[in-house]
């Protein structure tokens, strides 16, 4: 199973590439997340009206200053 991780925000594109903050932190998430495990940032909380979610804590992400909150999308059941 693979381990993603989302952010909302701001990407600076450049010659075909992503950059900029948003991108790192993505990045950074997906190495925090478990295997089968979706970890989102408090914007995509606020943004998606229709999912769910657990509080994972507000973790040290290196390249960012402060902890990040961070949030587990809950896996929605087959009835949903």
């Amino acid at each position: 199973m693979p381990r993603a991780g989302v952010a909302f925000g701001e990407v600076l594109a450049r010659s075909g590439d992503d950059y900029g903050p948003v991108v790192n932190l993505v990045s950074r998430l997906v190495d925090h997340a478990v295997r089968g495990e979706v970890l989102v940032t408090e914007a995509v909380t606020s943004a998606a009206t229709a999912c769910e979610f657990d509080v994972a804590g507000r973790p040290a992400i290196r390249g960012f200053d402060d902890p990040v909150a961070v949030w587990i999308l809950r896996p929605q059941s087959a009835s949903s």
